[in-house]
Protein backbone atom coordinates (compact mmCIF):
# COMPACT_ATOMS: atom_id res chain seq x y z
CA UNK A 1 0.00 0.00 0.00
CA UNK A 2 1.56 3.20 -0.87
CA UNK A 3 1.20 6.55 1.00
CA UNK A 4 -0.33 9.57 -0.13
CA UNK A 5 -1.85 11.18 -2.96
CA UNK A 6 -5.38 9.99 -3.49
CA UNK A 7 -7.16 6.94 -2.15
CA UNK A 8 -8.00 4.43 -5.23
CA UNK A 9 -9.58 1.08 -4.40
CA UNK A 10 -8.46 -2.09 -5.02
CA UNK A 11 -8.36 -5.86 -3.92
CA UNK A 12 -7.07 -8.99 -5.17
CA UNK A 13 -9.09 -12.79 -4.33
CA UNK A 14 -7.41 -15.95 -3.81
CA UNK A 15 -9.28 -19.00 -3.06
CA UNK A 16 -8.05 -20.56 -0.33
CA UNK A 17 -10.55 -24.22 -0.02
CA UNK A 18 -13.91 -24.38 -1.67
CA UNK A 19 -15.99 -21.55 -0.58
CA UNK A 20 -13.18 -19.70 1.83
CA UNK A 21 -11.69 -16.74 -0.29
CA UNK A 22 -8.69 -14.42 1.31
CA UNK A 23 -9.08 -11.20 -0.41
CA UNK A 24 -5.87 -8.93 0.16
CA UNK A 25 -5.93 -5.21 -0.25
CA UNK A 26 -4.59 -3.19 -2.72
CA UNK A 27 -5.84 -0.09 -2.55
CA UNK A 28 -3.10 3.00 -3.13
CA UNK A 29 -2.96 6.04 -1.28
CA UNK A 30 -3.20 4.92 2.23
CA UNK A 31 -6.25 4.75 3.37
CA UNK A 32 -7.45 4.61 6.93
CA UNK A 33 -10.57 2.30 6.83
CA UNK A 34 -11.66 -0.58 5.07
CA UNK A 35 -15.41 -2.09 4.71
CA UNK A 36 -16.10 -5.29 2.45
CA UNK A 37 -19.08 -6.76 1.30
CA UNK A 38 -19.50 -9.94 -0.26
CA UNK A 39 -23.02 -10.03 -1.76
CA UNK A 40 -24.10 -12.11 0.63
CA UNK A 41 -25.45 -10.57 3.16
CA UNK A 42 -22.52 -10.36 5.09
CA UNK A 43 -19.51 -7.83 5.42
CA UNK A 44 -16.18 -6.96 7.55
CA UNK A 45 -14.00 -4.22 8.08
CA UNK A 46 -10.05 -4.85 8.00
CA UNK A 47 -7.10 -4.52 6.14
CA UNK A 48 -7.25 -7.51 3.84
CA UNK A 49 -9.96 -10.57 5.42
CA UNK A 50 -10.96 -13.96 4.97
CA UNK A 51 -14.80 -15.08 3.76
CA UNK A 52 -16.41 -18.05 3.81
CA UNK A 53 -19.43 -18.15 0.87
CA UNK A 54 -21.30 -21.25 3.17
CA UNK A 55 -24.77 -21.05 1.35
CA UNK A 56 -23.39 -21.81 -2.02
CA UNK A 57 -24.07 -25.11 -3.85
CA UNK A 58 -21.90 -27.31 -5.52
CA UNK A 59 -20.48 -25.89 -9.01
CA UNK A 60 -19.30 -22.50 -10.01
CA UNK A 61 -20.78 -19.25 -9.05
CA UNK A 62 -20.15 -15.41 -8.45
CA UNK A 63 -20.71 -12.87 -6.33
CA UNK A 64 -20.07 -8.79 -6.47
CA UNK A 65 -17.81 -8.25 -3.71
CA UNK A 66 -17.05 -4.38 -2.88
CA UNK A 67 -14.38 -3.01 -0.80
CA UNK A 68 -15.19 0.78 0.16
CA UNK A 69 -12.27 2.78 1.59
CA UNK A 70 -11.48 6.22 3.00
CA UNK A 71 -8.91 8.48 5.08
CA UNK A 72 -9.82 11.24 6.73
CA UNK A 73 -9.51 13.68 3.55
CA UNK A 74 -11.46 12.36 0.80
CA UNK A 75 -14.69 10.95 -0.26
CA UNK A 76 -15.12 6.91 0.54
CA UNK A 77 -13.72 5.31 -2.97
CA UNK A 78 -15.09 1.61 -4.08
CA UNK A 79 -13.79 -1.27 -6.02
CA UNK A 80 -16.61 -3.24 -6.91
CA UNK A 81 -15.58 -7.17 -8.78
CA UNK A 82 -16.84 -10.55 -9.82
CA UNK A 83 -15.33 -13.40 -7.79
CA UNK A 84 -16.28 -17.02 -9.24
CA UNK A 85 -15.89 -19.87 -6.32
CA UNK A 86 -15.66 -23.36 -7.57
CA UNK A 87 -17.37 -25.23 -4.93
CA UNK A 88 -17.53 -28.71 -6.68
Amino acid sequence: MAAGGPVVAGFTATASNGEVVQFLDATTGGPTSWQWDFDDGTSDSGLSVSHAFLSLSGGVTSRQVTLMVSDSGTPPQTETATVFIDVS
